[in-house]
C-alpha cells in the first residue's frame, strides 16, 4: 500500500488440511496524517494607534471564535492575545498572532477576528476599533496520505463598524484613534443562541437589533434614520456592533440614553 495505507490480515497463517479449505482475510485501512496551520499565517494581525504615541496603560485584546460547532472545536489553545507597546510611536504596526490549529479531517472551518472592548484597556479619546474580520480554512484529503490545508481572510466590518464589503486581506488590522477634542463609540454585544435542534445553527441575518436615542440630537451613526434609530442584524458567530457615532468636547457633562 501507498503512503496512509496499512493493512491487517487473519487466517494467512497456518497449516491446510487435505481436503478442506482455509479462508484468509486481507483488509486495507487508509488514514491521511494531520495537518498544522500556523497560526502567525493564518489567524495573524496587527494593532495600530494613530493620534499620539502608545502608553503604558494602552492594553488592547483580540479574540478569535469559530462560526459554527465544527469550527468551534479547532480553535488554537489560546482564543485571545494581549497586546502592549509602551512607548511604542503614533502610526506603527504593533504585530500580534493566534497559536497554531491542526485539523485530522477533512472540512471546511470558519473562524471571526476581532477586539475585545471588554478586555481592553482603552483611554480616553480613543476609540474602540470594531473591525471584524473572518478567516475560512479548507482542509482536503487528495489520497496521497497527507491532509492539506489552504486558508483566506476577509475583513467584514471597518473600524467603524461600516461594511468593508468582505474585501480580501492578508491580515487582520486594527487601528484605533485619538483625538483631545472627540471620540467615537458604539453600541456593541453578543447574541446568545442555543440551537437545541441541531439543525438551525446562528446565521448572518438570523437575527435584527434596534438603537434608539431617546434625545433628538444625540450623536448617532452616520446611517441612523430621522427617527434616531438603526437597525442591524448579527453576524454568524453572535457578535453585533453598531457603526460609531462621534461624540465632541462640546458634549461634556451632558448625558445621552439609548
Amino acid at each position: 500500500p501507498g503512503t496512509g495505507w496499512t493493512s491487517t490480515s487473519s487466517g494467512d497463517n497456518g497449516t491446510i488440511v487435505g481436503n478442506q479449505t482455509s479462508t484468509a482475510t486481507f483488509t486495507n485501512h487508509y488514514a491521511a496524517a494531520a495537518v498544522t496551520v500556523r497560526g502567525a499565517n493564518a489567524f495573524d494581525g496587527e494593532k495600530i494607534l494613530s493620534g499620539r504615541d502608545w502608553l503604558a496603560s494602552d492594553k488592547f485584546v483580540f479574540a478569535i471564535d469559530g462560526v459554527d460547532a465544527a469550527s468551534k472545536a479547532k480553535l488554537p489553545n489560546t482564543t485571545t492575545v494581549e497586546v502592549r507597546s509602551g512607548g511604542t510611536h503614533d502610526g506603527t504596526a504593533v504585530p500580534f498572532s493566534f497559536g497554531d490549529v491542526t485539523y485530522d479531517e477533512p472540512g471546511t472551518f470558519t473562524y471571526q477576528i476581532y477586539e475585545s472592548e471588554e478586555g481592553s484597556t482603552i483611554d480616553a479619546g480613543v476609540s474602540a476599533s470594531q473591525a471584524l474580520y473572518e478567516v475560512t480554512v479548507v482542509v482536503s484529503d487528495n489520497g496521497s496520505g497527507q491532509l492539506a490545508a489552504s486558508s483566506s481572510m476577509t475583513k467584514i466590518d471597518n473600524d467603524d463598524g461600516s461594511s468593508a464589503n468582505n474585501a480580501s486581506v492578508n491580515k487582520a488590522t486594527f487601528t484605533n484613534n485619538f483625538s483631545a477634542t472627540a471620540v467615537g463609540w458604539n453600541l456593541s454585544g453578543i447574541k446568545q443562541y442555543a440551537d437545541n435542534s441541531g439543525k438551525k445553527p446562528l446565521a448572518r441575518g438570523m437575527f435584527h437589533f434596534r438603537v434608539t436615542a431617546h434625545e433628538a440630537d444625540a450623536p448617532m451613526p452616520s446611517e441612523a434614520g430621522a427617527d434616531q434609530s438603526l437597525v442591524i442584524t448579527a453576524d454568524a458567530s453572535g457578535s453585533l456592533a453598531f457603526d460609531q457615532a462621534q461624540f465632541t468636547d462640546a458634549m461634556v457633562g451632558r448625558t445621552f440614553t439609548y
